[in-house]
């Protein structure tokens, strides 16, 4: 049940930053959407997993470490 409810926010989570995209690219692609909503859906597969297993504070700080590296290294 953990699993399903983690997977689920996940996608929603992704979901959720598919406004940034369409905001900042004119020319939005359905592959473009659906690897926006994938790699964030990782990354929330991720924070889930930590929130459930260590709580709040890991997935936060896993959230800033995310951000940190994918906005300081690849843009």
């Amino acid at each position: 049940m953990y699993w399903f409810a983690i997977i689920g926010t996940a996608i929603l989570f992704g979901i959720g930053h598919l406004g940034a995209v369409f905001s900042i690219i004119e020319t939005v692609t359905p592959l473009l959407i659906v690897r926006t909503i994938f790699l964030n859906a990782v990354l929330g597969i991720i924070c889930g997993y930590l929130y459930w297993k260590k709580g709040l504070e890991y997935a936060i700080i896993a959230h800033i470490v995310g951000d940190i590296i994918i906005h300081g290294f690849f843009e």
